[in-house]
């Protein structure tokens, strides 16, 4: 696999001896715990957003950047294609609210290596009958080696202007 990604060296973890440059902190006041985070409304070259046009055109998509690079990971330009059916639907209730949940089985193209087979599941609860866009933030179940169950979370969200 690290072959395939173009990995040619794993960085070290951190060293349990505490004479290692790269040993592990255990000093509370050497810890971060609120770093400095940037300037939502800041651009990087410092001009101040002050327009809509200067947000969408140039801030906005100076976080995404950063967002891919530092937090989500990069998308791979061959990532397979996957192909979502409902499995069950059921009413149920989470906590007091009625919601509709649905489980999805993803049927990954494992056409780029037949020998495979990889799918996926997910579960969404929806409240009501949603007619409006929601944004999904999948969750990994790490119970297992081989993650089988991702919990997509949906939040109803306001629609964005621009």
């Amino acid at each position: 696999m690290k072959q395939q990604l173009g990995i040619k060296k794993l960085r070290p973890g951190f060293s349990g001896n505490e004479s290692a440059p790269n040993h592990a902190n255990y000093d509370e006041a050497l810890a971060n715990p609120c770093p400095q985070l940037p300037d939502l409304l800041t651009t990087k070259d410092g001009k101040k957003v002050t327009t809509g046009d200067l947000w969408w055109k140039q801030r906005r998509p100076e976080l995404i950047e950063d967002f891919e690079r530092e937090v989500y990971g990069r998308v791979p330009n061959n990532t397979p294609k996957v192909t979502w059916t409902v499995k069950i639907t059921d009413r149920e209730f989470v906590g007091r609210i009625p919601v509709i949940a649905k489980m999805l089985v993803g049927h990954v193209d494992n056409s780029a290596a037949p020998a495979d087979r990889a799918q996926a599941a997910s579960r969404v609860s929806l409240i009501g009958k949603q007619t409006f866009k929601v944004f999904a933030s999948p969750g990994l179940n790490l119970r297992q080696f081989h993650s089988q169950f991702l919990v997509v979370q949906v939040i109803r969200s306001p629609p964005l202007h621009h």
